[in-house]
């Protein structure tokens, strides 16, 4: 249920933002990370619906997209 509640606020933050940090030295800004926040949300869904699986699986897929579409940050 904890994750249900983080993916949503999560994906609630990156898609209203359209900004997401996937570590502390790189994000994702735009597009990319309106479409990790919509992921992220549409997994928090099928997860309510289907079972917690589903939003292990959706977290996964927005880290690993988030880490190959990331940027550096400037410090």
């Amino acid at each position: 249920m904890l994750m249900i509640f983080l993916l949503i606020i999560f994906g609630l933050a990156a898609y209203r933002r359209g900004e997401f940090k996937v570590t502390r030295y790189r994000k994702v800004d735009g597009e990319t990370a309106r479409m990790l926040g919509v992921i992220m949300l549409v997994g928090a869904g099928l997860s309510f619906v289907i079972g917690g699986w589903i939003g292990l699986v959706a977290l996964l897929v927005a880290i690993i997209l988030g880490l190959l579409t990331s940027k550096p940050i400037a410090v």
